[in-house]
């Protein structure tokens, strides 16, 4: 579990929940690890990687702009006109 504090405290963001459950989902579903799981309120089956593979990109995207947000912008996008 990345971003967990010291002692029981976790400070991972929501999106980074829910990227290491879409993670997890992912591998078990590789490994055959279940023939359906249940996040939260959505059921998945081992026909819906492409869903589970979209939310994963949804939610990479969702951290990276909270990460760069946290870094005051490091990753600012800079438009230039010619």
């Amino acid at each position: 579990m990345s971003g967990t504090g010291t002692g029981n405290e976790d400070t991972r963001t929501k999106a980074e929940k829910m990227l290491d459950l879409i993670d997890d989902a992912l591998e078990k579903l590789i490994t055959g690890g279940f023939k359906s799981i249940k996040i939260k309120d959505r059921e998945y089956t081992n026909h819906s990687i492409d869903e589970l593979r979209r939310m994963r990109d949804y939610y990479c995207a969702l951290v990276a702009r909270q990460k760069a947000r946290l870094n005051n912008g490091l990753f600012k996008n800079y438009r230039y006109k010619f």
